[in-house]
């Protein structure tokens, strides 16, 4: 996925894809290219992704939550690339103070209609090997009377 592709979208589609609208993306580019004129002002190497497709790269793991190898690989980067590229993009988005969320003391302040919490604390089966079990298991119960 490329921002050149992806900018042809309307702005639903825009939305549906990359979670956010094409203005609060246009504004994440204007803090990123900011601080990467700063970062790159002595020289160094320049990245091999534009700006928006930095930006792409980030709010696509951010979505799915896919690995950094899938991530990559859609970018034409490799892992150490695309995880390298969304840690720094998040970090300058979030020292903007413009995309982080607000304080929890901001939450307990306002009015809140919230008087029900709800955890989820289902138990999850813990997968055991068929087979070979010994290399894993001696045998010995560990009770404790």
């Amino acid at each position: 996925m490329r921002y050149e592709k992806v900018k042809k979208l309307s702005e639903t589609q825009f939305k549906r894809l990359v979670g956010v609208k094409k203005e609060t993306f246009d504004q994440m580019v204007e803090i990123v290219t900011v601080a990467y004129k700063e970062k790159h002002r002595k020289g160094g190497r320049n990245s091999g992704l534009s700006i928006e497709n930095m930006i792409l790269l980030t709010m696509s793991y951010l979505r799915s939550y896919a690995t950094f190898m899938e991530t990559g690989f859609n970018f034409d980067v490799s892992e150490s690339t695309a995880q390298r590229v969304t840690v720094w993009v998040e970090d300058v988005l979030l020292s903007s103070g413009k995309f982080s969320l607000p304080s929890k003391k901001v939450l307990v302040t306002e009015v809140s209609s919230v008087e029900v919490v709800l955890v989820d604390v289902t138990e999850q089966e813990i997968e055991r090997p068929k087979y070979k079990q010994k290399d894993y298991y001696s045998g010995k119960k560990n009770d404790i009377r």
